[in-house]
């Protein structure tokens, strides 16, 4: 915008920058998981603070907590490539006894 008086003028560049997107899962965060059971995440509760139009995409992907071996599972169904709000893991995947980090990442494209 510009200010005038008189013969005097001021001017500014002022850059809108968006508000970063919210990850949030339906549920809560922490979960214990019986091995006979799917797991099943639900990240439709992510939002853009915005409301810009643009539809949101997700990428999961999942590790064993402390690094441990083996990895959470072989992935050989694409289970993680989905790019879905809901994330579905049949029951059985995941090693017994782990503790696993699950994490969806939301994004937009500009």
């Amino acid at each position: 915008f510009t200010v005038s008086v008189g013969a005097v003028s001021a001017s500014t560049v002022l850059t809108v920058a968006a508000s970063p997107l919210i990850a949030a899962l339906r549920g809560g965060t922490n979960r214990t998981l019986s091995p006979t059971s799917p797991l099943v995440l639900d990240a439709s509760p992510s939002l853009d603070p915005d409301g810009e139009p643009s539809a949101m995409q997700y990428a999961w992907s999942c590790a064993r907590v402390g690094g441990a071996s083996p990895p959470c599972f072989v992935d050989t169904t694409g289970i993680l490539l989905a790019n879905s709000p809901n994330l579905r893991i049949p029951a059985g995947f995941l090693p017994r006894g782990g503790t696993y980090a699950l994490t969806v990442t939301v994004s937009k494209d500009p």
